[in-house]
């Protein structure tokens, strides 16, 4: 896709989401704010799944991490915009950090391997004052009194549509391009002159700062956060929004971040909560049994039936004229 295709199709997203802010109730547009801010997370899952093959189990580390800052950095009365930059920093130091240690490993040794920074947060929340403890933290807005608000998650949209954006040009830049190509095989990459391991750490270095902005942008959505986002369970639900949304593919992340925010919504909305997981597992294995590249997919074949639609009218329309 062009820049110029890119551009126009992130301002109509940009648009419907702020008109979507305004219009909502308030339980649906606290969906659309989960919704953007999980859409961050997937991007940065999709670039280390997705883009470079390699499966990590510890970004709820990166989530947890910029939630807390940015939650302790706010009650010491440090800027909104600063102390999601320091969590997105240290973020990115540790990933770099781990990322250099673990890269080499694959598979699920490399998940395995991910998964102690996730493990050990949590215990060091728990047991620290400044960071409440088991309590957790309150969550103040950007700007406005209440979390939530139209303007919160209306601000929350332009962040997300404006890092989505700068994410869509890197997918479609010569980093994209070397992380495609060492997924499809390390050493075809390495005879390209790719340097794999480097684009691997960038990869990891670049999900864990995406993860930390989502973090920090989800506990102003929610306006509490506690040491339970640092379970396990938040990264598997990165990496099912990564993988059922389309992997390689931004737009499948943005997809796949509806379908694990919807999915459970729908359920509870029509009185059927206990069997909210239930329905998210049946999703999933219906649409990647059906469609195994995703959401993406489903959307990609309705665009070439709209084509090809399109394109079998225009005979009829000269022959009556």
């Amino acid at each position: 896709m062009s820049v110029k295709r890119q551009i126009i199709s992130w301002i109509c997203l940009l648009g419907l989401g702020l008109l979507a802010s305004f219009f909502l109730p308030p339980y649906f547009r606290y969906l659309l704010g989960l919704m953007a801010v999980y859409s961050l997370a997937s991007i940065g899952m999709n670039f280390l799944t997705g883009y470079t093959e390699q499966i990590s189990l510890g970004n709820a580390a990166f989530f947890g991490i910029g939630a807390y800052v940015f939650a302790v950095l706010q009650s010491l009365q440090i800027n909104s915009v600063i102390s999601i930059i320091a969590g997105a920093v240290l973020s990115g130091i540790i990933a770099f950090i781990v990322g250099f240690l673990t890269i080499r490993v694959k598979d699920i040794y490399l998940a395995v391997g991910t998964l102690i920074l996730p493990l050990l947060l949590l215990q060091v929340t728990k047991g620290m004052d400044i960071t409440g403890g088991t309590g957790g933290l309150s969550v103040f807005p950007l700007v406005e009194q209440e979390n939530g608000s139209s303007l919160e998650v209306a601000i929350i949209i332009v962040i997300t549509s404006i890092i989505g954006f700068v994410s869509s040009l890197i997918a479609n830049s010569f980093i994209g391009r070397a992380f495609h190509a060492t997924r499809l095989s390390e050493h075809g990459a390495v005879a390209r002159g790719i340097h794999v391991v480097k684009y691997k750490v960038v990869a990891f270095v670049l999900s864990a700062i995406l993860t930390s902005i989502s973090g920090s942008l989800y506990g102003v959505v929610v306006g509490y956060i506690t040491p339970e986002l640092f379970q396990v369970m938040i990264s598997v639900n990165f990496l099912i929004m990564a993988i059922v949304g389309g992997r390689g593919s931004i737009t499948g992340s943005l997809l796949g971040s509806a379908f694990v925010v919807m999915i459970p919504a729908l359920f509870n909305v029509i009185g059927l909560a206990q069997w909210q997981q239930l329905g998210l597992g049946i999703g999933m294995g219906v649409t990647l049994l059906l469609f195994p590249s995703g959401l993406v997919g489903i959307l990609s074949l309705l665009v070439k039936r709209r084509r090809v639609a399109i394109n079998e009218s225009k005979p009829v329309a000269s022959e009556t004229n």
